[in-house]
């Protein structure tokens, strides 16, 4: 499948079936052959939006996410221009804009990640791109134990405004927004203290 063949585009540009076998490597999780078949891709048409925005996916997984980034966006670039690939450009913008948006979350750059997240090609995209985008949404990134944490804290502060402890929900509400500063919840409670 990457070299020759009847299902390849006349333009010399990424077939079907080339697209295709890659995204079928990623799903068998064999990024370093995915990563090759788009890298050839790329080499013949190096504005392919779905070898771009399926590189910028390998780039995330592989935590390049500088490298994830740049590709995310020239995929995006690549969908905006006109060309013979406008009907890839649903799938590599919904793709594109949840890369981005899980980059972000990363970063803690929350808000940035969630205007990505929530992006209208994200909302409508694919399965599994809108219940991936969900969860990001909810986790922002972090893992398990960092959402028990919090939790943990906000009951204990939840305890401490109760017993009109004031220092001690404070104290325990600021160490759950440094790990989470978008924690609405943390920020209300916070606010009771006050």
């Amino acid at each position: 499948p990457g070299s020759g063949g009847s299902g390849r585009d006349p333009e010399g540009g990424l077939s079907r079936d080339e697209s295709a076998h890659g995204l079928d490597l990623m799903k068998l999780r064999n990024d370093a052959g995915a990563q090759r078949d788009f890298e050839q891709a790329l080499r013949r048409e190096p504005a392919h939006p779905v070898a771009l925005a399926s590189m910028a996916r390998i780039r995330f997984r592989a935590g390049r996410f500088d490298a994830a980034e740049s590709t995310a966006l020239e995929a995006l670039a690549a969908c905006a221009a006109p060309g013979p690939h406008l009907s890839d450009c649903p799938d590599t913008d919904a793709w594109s804009h949840l890369t981005l948006g899980r980059i972000e979350a990363l970063r803690g750059r929350y808000v940035a990640a969630q205007v990505e997240l929530t992006h209208p090609a994200v909302t409508g995209g694919p399965p599994p791109v809108p219940t991936l985008a969900d969860y990001w949404l909810e986790t922002m990134g972090q893992s398990r134990n960092q959402l028990t944490v919090i939790s943990h804290l906000k009951r204990e502060a939840r305890v401490s405004l109760r017993n009109l402890d004031w220092r001690r929900a404070e104290e325990g509400l600021k160490k759950a927004l440094e790990i989470d500063p978008t924690d609405s919840e943390a920020h209300k409670l916070l606010s009771d203290v006050y």
